[in-house]
C-alpha cells in the first residue's frame, strides 16, 4: 500500500533510514519497499512510503479460491503469489500485453501460468486479485471467474470504483474494493 505522511519538522536522512530499516506492528515486522520526500517547509515534510501488506487483506478477501488470479504482477502480487503457493493453490499471473519479464519472472517463483491480460487463463478461476490501476480489468476478470467466484480489487481507487459499480449490479459475481484512497 502507499501512504502519503505529514511528518512534523524537517525530516532528515537519519530519520528515513531509520524508517527504511523497518520496525514492528502489531507484533509483526514492517519494512517499506520505497521511502520518497515529496516536499518539504520550515515546519513540515511530506513522505511517500510504499508498505507492503502485513496482512494479505486482498488474499484473504478472495477466500479459499484453490485457483487464483493475480492481474497487475507487480511488487504486491509476486508476494501474494508466494503465499498462495505455499498454500498449495494454483496461480495464473495476468500482465501487460508483451511484458515478457513479468511473465519470465511469476513462472520462476512458481506460478501454473503467466500471459497477457488480453489472453484467457487455461481454465476459469474462482477468484482474482486486481493490482494495476486499470478499470477495464474488472469486467475482464469477472468474465473469467467462475460463477459464485469473486474478484477483489486492491489498492486502486480507479478499479475500486468500477468494482463498486459491479456490486450495485446483478451480476452473480462476488466484487470487493480494497482500497486506501478515495
Amino acid at each position: 500500500m502507499t501512504y502519503h505522511i505529514k511528518m512534523q519538522g524537517l525530516v532528515g536522512d537519519d530519520a528515513i533510514m531509520r524508517l527504511a530499516r523497518g520496525w514492528r506492528w502489531e507484533g509483526r515486522p514492517v519494512k517499506p519497499t520505497t521511502i520518497d520526500r515529496l516536499a518539504k517547509t520550515e515546519r513540515n515534510t511530506w513522505i511517500e512510503m510504499v508498505v507492503p501488506e502485513t496482512r494479505p487483506r486482498a488474499l484473504k478477501a478472495a477466500g479459499e479460491a484453490p485457483v487464483l488470479g493475480l492481474y497487475g504482477f507487480g511488487a504486491a502480487a509476486h508476494l501474494i503469489a508466494q503465499v498462495a503457493l505455499a498454500q498449495g493453490r494454483t496461480v495464473f499471473a495476468f500482465t501487460r500485453q508483451g511484458d515478457d519479464q513479468a511473465q519470465a519472472h511469476a513462472r520462476a517463483l512458481g506460478c501454473d501460468w503467466a500471459g497477457s491480460s488480453e489472453e484467457p487463463p487455461p481454465w476459469p478461476l474462482d477468484a482474482a486479485i486486481l493490482f494495476a490501476p486499470v478499470g477495464s480489468l474488472v469486467p475482464r476478470a469477472l468474465a473469467r471467474v467462475r460463477k459464485g467466484g469473486r474478484v477483489v480489487c486492491a489498492g486502486t481507487a480507479e478499479c475500486a470504483r468500477v468494482c463498486r459499480c459491479f456490486q450495485l449490479s446483478a451480476t452473480p459475481m462476488r466484487a470487493k474494493a480494497l482500497c486506501s484512497t478515495p
